[in-house]
């Protein structure tokens, strides 16, 4: 659910859970300027207790950095600058 809804909002680029392995990045056509990390906490052992449950979130604004990467090559060097997401 939250995937889903965070995904779909235009606000976030990138979202990070502990249930998926890999970040989930949004395309560019509908990402927001926003990287969300996020841990559903499985309260559903604690409800019985009276014990509190809820979703724990980080949020991030994310920034574009210039990389310059360098690629040796035998006969010569071919330089790449490269767009980086970091959040």
């Amino acid at each position: 659910m939250f995937v889903n809804a965070l995904y779909n909002s235009h606000a976030c680029a990138v979202l990070v859970s502990e249930e998926n392995e890999e970040p989930i990045l949004v395309p560019s056509d509908i990402a927001g300027k926003y990287c969300v990390a996020f841990d559903p906490l499985d309260g559903s052992s604690n409800i019985d207790c009276n014990v509190s449950t809820g979703t724990i979130f980080s949020v991030w604004e994310k920034v574009m950095i210039k990389m310059m990467m360098i690629i040796y090559k035998d006969d010569d060097d071919d330089n790449d600058i490269d767009d980086t997401l970091c959040c």
